[in-house]
């Protein structure tokens, strides 16, 4: 009783021993590494006798670290000079080491994009919970987590700002002076009554079918079913197979007669076969069917974006980069490093970059025109491909590849110059809701549309929140 006297109940029922081994594997974070620094510091202090190998065994007995550990501490305090760190805790997050575009291909995109949009047409708030589940609920688009869409809206140009303490997921400034310069110049082309061309590759797989259909629930693939009379339901194909890639142009008046190019994929590898030199013979032949100073719009794949002439990059010789400065008529200083004239090129190289098939077009006295980034929904071709693909998956019954082709030729003749001067209707009314949505963003600075990641709440999101800039 008297030991326990003046002692709570609590302490009086404590363990007996505190004392636990560090577990084997178990990261010893820099504050305990610290601490074990000390208890080895306060053994040599006390017992300057003892070997180093005989504190460090006395500091592990203590503290019940292994030997290795504690080494470890005491190589990385002298080298850091006293400073300690936690092991590990500079690896890269995976979120920032995995690829935004391994479940999404540039189609995908700008049908994200085109959702987003849905909701600034309507002045709605594009949570990422709302636009995850129209993607999601979309049998045309991949099933993508939250994380991925995150990183898909940074990719394709959304940015995810704080005005004031309001959240706004918008266009980024270069997207939306993009996109104007493109409405201002296509407005411009049509009130000059030139006729306006609009280009697109697209491919299509031989397995290629409709993703659902009825279907039987009862009747079970079975000997006595055939000998009924009955069937086991539609065919499947045994995969995607083989493709066709296809390019075409149109206008509102139809597609260019003769102008179709479709051909069988080699490799299987859609931007390997399809690429500048391809194009460019293609897009030679197309040129002279088409009527004088017309437009051609396109959009900035890597087979349209052949530059006419190398720029230096930083993997450039330094005298090649001082070269084609001195021939662009760029000064510089001989004792300027290389990082310093590779920023001189790209502060300058914007003056200079030429597209051969811009030149080519030009040439023949054609203008190219440039969609903005992930904006297919303002080409009417795509409206089209839509058509003819849905003509390919509902007929295609055979899954072979030569089947396939001549479907996708008739699916060519079935869009008539009435289908197409629809499409560009629809695309001109999304260009003049594109044209609104830039001069209210503009007008409505100081209150902007608000969205929250992760949360259809309207409240102002916490400093914590994860922003796209």
């Amino acid at each position: 009783m008297a030991d326990g006297a003046g002692m709570s109940t609590s302490e009086v029922n404590s363990p007996l021993c505190y004392f636990k081994t560090n577990r084997r594997g178990q990261t010893i974070r820099s504050q305990t590494q610290q601490l074990i620094l000390n208890v080895y510091s306060r053994i040599r202090e006390d017992q300057p006798s003892l070997s180093i190998e005989e504190c460090v065994g006395e500091t592990s007995r203590l503290t019940g670290v292994s030997s290795a550990p504690i080494y470890r501490a005491k190589k990385q305090w002298h080298t850091g000079g006293g400073v300690l760190g936690t092991p590990g805790k500079k690896r890269p997050r995976k979120s920032e080491t995995k690829g935004s575009n391994v479940k999404c291909d540039s189609s995908a995109r700008c049908a994200i994009r085109a959702i987003v949009h849905k909701y600034f047409f309507r002045n709605e708030i594009p949570t990422l919970k709302k636009i995850l589940s129209d993607v999601n609920g979309d049998p045309d688009l991949p099933c993508i987590s939250q994380s991925t869409l995150h990183r898909i809206l940074k990719d394709i140009g959304f940015a995810y700002n704080r005005r004031h303490k309001d959240c706004t997921l918008t266009d980024k400034p270069e997207i939306t002076a993009w996109r104007h310069r493109y409405l201002r110049k296509i407005r411009q082309f049509r009130s000059e009554g030139r006729k306006i061309f609009f280009l697109d590759e697209t491919w299509v797989s031989e397995g290629h079918a409709v993703s659902k259909c009825g279907q039987d629930q009862i009747v079970k693939p079975t000997k006595e079913v055939f000998l009924k009379g009955l069937s086991a339901g539609l065919r499947e194909s045994s995969g995607k197979g083989s493709r066709l890639i296809c390019a075409h142009c149109g206008s509102e008046e139809g597609f260019v007669e003769g102008a179709l190019l479709l051909f069988r994929s080699a490799t299987g590898d859609y931007h390997q076969e399809m690429n500048g030199d391809s194009f460019e013979k293609w897009f030679g032949e197309l040129l002279r069917k088409l009527p004088p100073e017309s437009v051609i719009v396109m959009d900035n794949a890597s087979c349209h974006s052949v530059t006419s002439e190398k720029i230096p990059t930083s993997g450039s010789k330094k005298d090649a980069i001082r070269t084609w400065l001195t021939e662009k008529g760029i000064s510089w200083e001989p004792e300027q490093v290389k990082p310093e004239l590779i920023l001189l090129v790209q502060r300058e190289k914007h003056r200079f970059v030429r597209f051969r098939a811009d030149e080519m077009a030009v040439a023949a006295g054609h203008q190219v025109l440039r969609l903005p980034p992930y904006h297919a929904e303002l080409n009417p071709i795509e409206l089209a491909w839509t058509q003819i693909k849905r003509h390919v998956a509902i007929n295609n019954n055979t899954f072979k590849l030569n089947d396939v082709k001549n479907l996708f030729e008739d699916g060519v003749h079935a869009v008539t110059p009435e289908m197409w001067s629809g499409f560009v209707q629809r695309v001109t009314e999304k260009e003049q809701q594109f044209w609104d949505l830039d001069f209210l963003q503009e007008n409505n600075e100081t209150s902007p549309r608000k969205i929250h990641l992760g949360s259809d709440s309207d409240s102002p999101s916490s400093e914590s929140e994860e922003s796209y800039e």
